[in-house]
């Protein structure tokens, strides 16, 4: 646990294990993590979190809201 949400929890654990060669058949991404509001929901789907990266790209939707027009 980084003290950051489990979003970011999730993208380092699944760094760590690329750099660790531990990559499941299939590939670094066969099980990355899916959020309901983005990919659909299902049983395995996770809320989206504030600042979600996935893949070291930011998921649409989580971006924080435009201020100080």
């Amino acid at each position: 646990m980084s003290g950051d949400t489990s979003c970011a929890d999730h993208e380092i654990a699944k760094r760590a294990r690329h750099i660790a060669g531990m990559n499941p058949p299939g590939g670094p991404l066969v099980d990355d993590i899916t959020y309901s509001s983005v990919d659909g929901a299902s049983a395995f789907t996770h809320p989206l979190c504030i600042n979600t990266y996935r893949n070291g790209v930011v998921v649409p939707g989580s971006e924080q809201p435009a201020v100080g027009y």
